[in-house]
């Protein structure tokens, strides 16, 4: 399965505030799931740098899954203040 990026028409903003997309980081720990917009700030304020993102995006016949590059989370930061 190929993770697919956000663009400047399909920006994360438009999905990331929904509770029904998930935030889910991934790193030596383990997997970690955030459903609200606040869960989902802070991990990103405090992620590390081997910290992979990527936020589900389910639709009425299939999910999507996106890949949060750095410039995505600047956005959300910037955004979500």
């Amino acid at each position: 399965m190929a993770l697919r990026t956000f663009t400047e028409s399909n920006p994360i903003t438009m999905c990331f505030g929904y509770k029904t997309t998930p935030m889910i980081k991934i790193n030596k720990e383990g997997v970690t799931y955030y459903n609200s917009v606040k869960d989902k700030i802070e991990a990103l304020k405090t992620r590390k740098k081997k910290d992979k993102f990527v936020i589900v995006w389910p639709g009425q016949w299939s999910t999507d899954v996106f890949d949060i590059s750095e410039v995505d989370i600047s956005k959300i930061l910037t955004d979500y203040k």
